[in-house]
This record gives structure tokens, C-alpha cells and sequence, in this order.
């Protein structure tokens, strides 16, 4: 069978399913892994994939980060909201009294700001977490500075960061991303995954 054909199955295969493992290409064809892997490549190579962990995924994701990004964050926070709302008072549930806790920048972490109740100890790097947490007297906030991302509003300097927080050890810690699936965490922004 030519590259031609079996990219053909492979991308057939991926619409249906979304994303395939190395293993599955290989099983799906009856080929190698070598071969498999230059069917990959080739694939991702022409953005017709997605790289992931052990194999490829549909390019749905990449495009929905995408929009994610796009949107910027004041956008983003009404989209899905009541979704976002109930994992956040899910998340409150989860601070006890004297946590210490890192919460990241995120529309869901947002919510979750305005619904602290417990007396708690809050890092965060998100100006709109810390204008919600500022008003609440048993909150003791801490902003990390930086870099200032005006889209996404949110604060960054690796360096600075690893300094400020490398001996402190949190209770809970709240991580905000653009999407999860099963091979991992998408993220919209270099600055913020870093």
C-alpha cells in the first residue's frame, strides 16, 4: 500500500475517532512503527494532525485552542459560564480553613475567587483573581508580578515566579487550561503554561 493510501485510512480513521496511538496506526494498517511514524510525521507535518503522547489527535483540538485564544479572557468568562460556575463551587469545596493555595489565571478560577469563604492563604498571578480576593478580609492575597499580558490579563515572568514561590509548599493548588483530553493539557498561551 502507498503513503498516499494509507494516510488516506489513517485520516479516515482519526474524523471517526478523533485521535489514534502509535499502536493503533500500526494495528489499524499492518505496517511498522517505523513506517507508522513517517505516516505521523507526514501528517503533522502537513497540519493535517496533531502531535501527541503516543500517537495523533484529530486537528479539532488545536483549532478549538485556538478560539480559545482568540477570544481573549473577558470574552471567555461569560462562554459556558454555568459550567464554569459549578466547577468553581466545586473547587470552593475543596479549601479548608488555613490552605494555602495557588490559584492560576482562568475564567473558572474567577468564579472560584468570588466564592472563598475560608480563612486562606491565596497566591495568584491573575488580576482579576486579585480584584475579587483584595475585598475579602479573610483572604490574605499575594499577586506575582511581572510581565503584564493585557489580552488574557494575567501576570508572568518564569524567573520571578520560581524565585518567590520555590520554598513555599501549597495546600491546594487550582490550574486553569484551555482544554483537557486523555493525552493531556492544552494551553493557550506560551507565557501561561510556563
Amino acid at each position: 500500500m502507498y503513503q498516499e493510501e494509507r494516510i488516506v485510512k489513517i485520516l479516515e480513521e482519526l474524523s471517526a475517532r478523533g485521535r489514534l496511538s502509535n499502536q493503533e496506526v500500526c494495528d489499524l494498517l499492518d505496517i511498522s512503527r517505523d513506517t507508522a511514524r513517517r505516516d505521523i510525521i507526514k501528517l503533522v507535518n502537513e497540519g493535517s494532525a496533531v502531535r501527541t503522547h503516543g500517537g495523533i489527535a484529530s486537528t479539532f483540538y488545536k483549532q478549538e485552542v485556538k478560539k480559545y485564544k482568540d477570544r481573549g479572557f473577558l470574552n471567555r468568562k461569560d462562554h459556558a459560564s454555568q459550567s464554569k460556575i459549578a466547577i468553581a463551587e466545586r473547587a470552593n469545596q475543596m479549601i479548608h480553613s488555613k490552605d494555602m493555595c495557588f490559584f492560576d489565571v482562568s475564567t473558572t478560577i474567577t468564579f472560584l475567587s468570588e466564592l472563598v469563604e475560608e480563612e486562606t492563604i491565596i497566591f495568584t498571578h491573575s488580576l482579576d483573581n486579585a480584584g475579587r480576593l483584595v475585598e475579602k478580609d479573610h483572604v490574605e492575597l499575594h499577586l506575582l508580578g511581572g510581565k503584564f499580558h493585557k489580552k488574557n490579563r494575567f501576570f508572568y515572568d518564569l524567573f520571578h515566579f520560581n524565585e518567590l514561590i520555590k520554598d513555599l509548599h501549597f495546600d491546594r493548588v487550582f490550574i486553569g487550561a484551555a482544554g483537557i483530553t486523555e493525552e493531556g493539557v492544552y494551553f493557550a498561551d506560551r507565557e501561561d503554561a510556563l
